[in-house]
This record gives structure tokens, C-alpha cells and sequence, in this order.
């Protein structure tokens, strides 16, 4: 699977603003995931082939559906391209169309909703909610590193300043920004990795 390459990032930043925001605020969710693992003193059952999550509904914001696109088209390249291109104008709702193989083709800019989602003592059951059938296993969400990350973010919405920034949090600006990325039309990045 593909890394997430500095140098395209800092060739895009200028003209993608947004883009080093959204990095940032993956960052601060994973460093948060990572201290409240560590807190809980348990041991994620998620591991690379688990993928059971990714046939779930993923809420993503316009920034990350952005974030999805680009590096799609600046870091896939050959039949994986093609494979999450078919996959993308099949328009399928589940699994998520990103998901190759058993991995994620975008796993560098995965979405900060499958950032968050950590699941202990076994991995899911494919249709399986754990956050339902054993809630005890989710990982409650970072709130604070949730609530920093957004802060990156509202820039992109034309928020800036403490009482504004403020006011977003508190009504949940970039949360009420979501939709389902398996419902969205991805119907042209699909076609431009497919190469029509």
C-alpha cells in the first residue's frame, strides 16, 4: 500500500491549503488514540488484514472527501488505481470502496472517524457493531484530541478567532458536515484512476 509521500505534500500545500490541515489533524487524532490506548492498558484486537470496520457506514467532511481525492490521484498508480477506480464507479455501499484486498489503499489519509475506531479483546465479526454488541470494547472517542483536531480544520470553513472557533465546537460544526463515504458520487475520481 502507499505511503503518504512529503514531497508531493509540500508541492501540493500552496495550492491545497487545506491539505497540511487535514494531515495535521489525522496526526493529533492517531497521537490521542494512542495515549488513550495506552491509558487503557489494553491491546487493540484492529491489526493489518482486519478489516471488518470498512464494511461499516464511514462519515467523512468535505476536507477529508478532498483529502481522500487527492491522494487518490497523486499516490495510487497501476492496478491498484484501477482496482479502487472499478471499485469507486460501481458505487457499491459496502465495503468501503477504498478497501483493497483486505487493506486500505488510502490508508495514510484514512478518514479520522477510521482513525478513532479502535476496538478491543477480538476483532469485529464482518456486520458486526461492537459499539452495540459490546460496547465495553469500543475505545471511547478522544474528545480532546478530537476537539484540537477540528480545530485544524475550521480554518477550511472560514472560522477563525477564539469566539467563532468556540461556537463551532460547541455546535459541532465539522461533525454536522459529514456524510456517509459510500453514499457520496465518486463517479469522476473512479473514472480518472480507471484512465477514462
Amino acid at each position: 500500500m502507499p505511503v503518504l509521500s512529503l514531497r508531493r505534500v509540500r508541492d501540493a500545500a500552496p495550492r491545497l491549503p487545506w491539505l497540511t490541515a487535514l494531515i495535521e489533524a489525522g496526526s493529533i487524532i492517531d497521537q490521542g488514540v494512542d495515549r488513550a490506548v495506552a491509558l487503557s492498558g489494553r491491546v487493540p484486537a484492529c491489526r493489518a488484514g482486519c478489516h471488518a470496520c470498512c464494511s461499516q457506514p464511514i462519515p467523512v467532511s468535505t476536507i477529508e472527501t478532498q483529502g481522500l481525492r487527492w491522494f487518490a490521484l497523486s499516490h495510487l498508480n497501476g492496478d491498484l488505481a484501477r482496482k479502487v477506480g472499478e471499485a469507486l464507479t460501481m458505487q457499491r455501499q459496502a465495503p468501503c470502496p477504498f478497501l483493497v484486498d483486505g487493506a486500505c489503499a488510502v490508508y495514510p489519509m484514512r478518514p479520522l472517524a477510521c482513525r478513532e475506531y479502535i476496538v478491543f479483546n477480538q476483532p469485529c465479526r464482518l456486520g458486526e457493531r461492537p459499539e452495540q454488541t459490546r460496547p465495553l470494547d469500543v475505545l471511547p472517542l478522544a474528545r480532546t484530541a478530537q476537539l484540537q483536531a477540528f480545530t485544524v480544520l475550521l480554518p477550511f470553513y472560514g472560522v477563525r478567532g477564539g469566539a467563532a472557533r468556540d461556537e463551532a465546537l460547541q455546535n459541532r460544526l465539522v461533525l454536522r458536515d459529514t456524510r456517509i463515504l459510500q453514499q457520496l458520487d465518486w463517479q469522476g475520481l473512479g473514472s480518472a484512476l480507471c484512465g477514462k
